[in-house]
């Protein structure tokens, strides 16, 4: 169910101002993620500068999606003139202030699906039990998400997820 709100359902947000942002920054991470695997010398670079490799998402796990989002976001925050400089070496135009400040809220949106989906996907000590107060509890906080004041370009992607969420 939470694949499906996370994928299908949110590919169907009508918003042209959500999703061509969201395309512009998914155009970017994935580029980003793709351009490590040219090479052995590009990989070497972006390690060197940024301590790391970025995370590849996979077409079986949309959290894998997140994580390489997250992957991309933690840079900018913690290493922003290392990224802009691996991104200058790979001609990849830079995240402009709107797609950092998108990429922010998607993610602290989204990272309530991935812990409600971590929690119920969970092999031990995990029951029918706790369906009904997970569901609970993503209402709420995307219930406070919506009241935000500073959730201004994702408010159509918590709309989705409440809507989603509630018909299915």
């Amino acid at each position: 169910m939470f694949n499906l709100i996370c994928t299908v359902d949110v590919a169907k947000i009508d918003d042209p101002n959500f999703n061509s942002i969201l395309q512009s920054v998914e155009d970017k991470c994935n580029k980003l993620c793709k351009a490590q695997n040219y090479s052995d010398n590009t990989s070497d670079i972006i390690r060197e500068e940024l301590g790391g490799l970025f995370v590849k998402p996979n077409d079986t796990r949309w959290n894998s999606g997140y994580n390489s989002k997250h992957r991309v976001y933690r840079y900018l925050i913690k290493k922003p003139s290392e990224l802009k400089k691996v991104m200058t070496h790979l001609k990849i135009e830079p995240f402009q202030r709107i797609e950092t400040e998108f990429l922010s809220q998607y993610l602290k949106i989204m990272k309530e699906m991935v812990d409600i989906l971590d929690l119920l996907q969970g092999d031990l000590h995990i029951g029918m039990g706790f369906l009904l107060p997970a569901l609970a509890a993503l209402d709420k906080k995307l219930s406070e998400f919506e009241a935000d004041p500073n959730i201004k370009y994702c408010l159509p992607l918590v709309q989705s997820l409440q809507s989603s969420t509630n018909e299915r």
